[in-house]
C-alpha cells in the first residue's frame, strides 16, 4: 500500500472533478484523458472498444460533443460511476491509481449530497401539500366553490413570491404548457411558499 500523503476530497474538489444533474453524475472523457494522463483520442478509442452488452453501454456511455479552442464540434463520452470504472479498470500505475482514488471519493460523496438533497425536497415537498389541502379546505370554508378560486389564490401566491402568475412562470422559466409550475420549484422556492 502506497501512502500519497493527499488529504480528503472536500465538496468542492468533488463538484470540480464531476458533471452533475439533479438526479445523476458523470465524468466526460476529456477530463478522464486529462487527468490520466492520455490523449483524448486514446480515450475514446478505449471506451468505443469495450466489450459489453449494448444495454449496459447505452446507459452508461453517451455520446455527445464539446467545442475545441478553435471553435469545431468533437465527438467526447458523458460516462456515469458505473461506465468510468469500467473504463478505467485498466489503467495502471501510481498516476492512474491516484485518479482512480480520488474519483470514488468524489462519487461517493456526491451521490451522499443528492441523496440528501433528494430526501429534504420530499421532506418539504410533503409538508407544501399538507398546507395546500389546509389552505383548500379552508377555502372550501369561506365559500371557494371554483376551481378558479383555487388558481386565483396560487397566482397572487406566485407574484408575491416570484413575480409572475404560473402562466407567467411557465413562460419565463420555459416550463411545458400545462404543468405543475410547484412541481418545478427548488426546494428553497417551496421553503418560500410554505413560510410565505
Amino acid at each position: 500500500m502506497v501512502d500519497s500523503g493527499e488529504q480528503q476530497l472536500t465538496m468542492f474538489d468533488a463538484m470540480k472533478l464531476l458533471n452533475f444533474t439533479d438526479e445523476r453524475l458523470f465524468v466526460d472523457s476529456l477530463a478522464v484523458a486529462e487527468r490520466f494522463g492520455k490523449l483524448h483520442k486514446n480515450v475514446l478509442r478505449d471506451v468505443e472498444g469495450i466489450e459489453c452488452s449494448e444495454e449496459f453501454y447505452r446507459l452508461n456511455f453517451e455520446p455527445i460533443e464539446y467545442e475545441d479552442n478553435r471553435g469545431r464540434l468533437q465527438p467526447m463520452f458523458r460516462m456515469t460511476r458505473d461506465g468510468f470504472s469500467l473504463l478505467v479498470m485498466g489503467f495502471t500505475g501510481p498516476r492512474a491509481m491516484r485518479w482512480k482514488e480520488r474519483y470514488i471519493q468524489a462519487f461517493n460523496m456526491m451521490e451522499a449530497e443528492l441523496l440528501r438533497r433528494s430526501i429534504e425536497r420530499a421532506e418539504t415537498r410533503g409538508r407544501s401539500k399538507t398546507i395546500r389541502i389546509a389552505a383548500t379546505n379552508s377555502y372550501k370554508e369561506h365559500g371557494a366553490t371554483e376551481w378558479f378560486h383555487y388558481s386565483n389564490n396560487t397566482d397572487a401566491i406566485y407574484k408575491i413570491m416570484f413575480g409572475g402568475t404560473a402562466a407567467q412562470l411557465r413562460t419565463k422559466w420555459k416550463l411545458p404548457g400545462k404543468c405543475n409550475v410547484r412541481d418545478h420549484l427548488s426546494t428553497d422556492q417551496l421553503n418560500m411558499v410554505i413560510q410565505g
